[in-house]
C-alpha cells in the first residue's frame, strides 16, 4: 500500500521564486529516488510563504532512502545548501495514509 508524504516548506520572505526555480531541478531527483509529487502548493491567504508538496511513496522507508539517495547525488551537493538557506524554518515531513472516509 502506497504512502503519502505530506512536506511543509516555510520559504523566508521574498525567497519565493528562487525556491521555485531550485525546487524545479530537486524535484526530478527526487522522482528518480522512487517519489511522486501529486501536488505542491503555495498559499494565497494566510501565511503566502507556505509550500506545502504532496508525494506518493512506496512505504515508510522510502524516507531515508531518500535521504541517502539525495546524499549520494553530486547535483544535490550544490542545490542543497541553497535551497536550505532559501528556508525560514527547518522542513516539517508527515507520512500518511488514507484516512476511512476518503475517497
Amino acid at each position: 500500500m502506497s504512502m503519502i508524504v505530506h512536506a511543509t516548506i516555510k520559504i523566508k520572505p521574498g525567497r519565493m521564486y528562487e525556491a521555485y526555480e531550485l525546487l524545479a531541478k530537486v524535484v526530478p531527483e527526487m522522482e528518480k529516488a522512487g517519489w511522486k509529487l501529486l501536488g505542491a502548493y503555495q498559499g494565497v491567504v494566510g501565511q503566502t510563504s507556505t509550500l506545502v508538496d504532496i508525494w506518493e511513496v512506496a512505504d515508510a522507508n522510502a524516507v531515508p532512502a531518500l535521504m541517502a539517495a539525495l546524499a549520494a547525488n553530486p547535483l544535490m551537493h550544490e542545490l542543497g545548501p541553497k535551497l536550505m538557506e532559501l528556508f525560514q524554518e527547518e522542513e516539517f515531513l508527515q507520512l500518511m495514509v488514507k484516512a476511512p472516509y476518503s475517497p
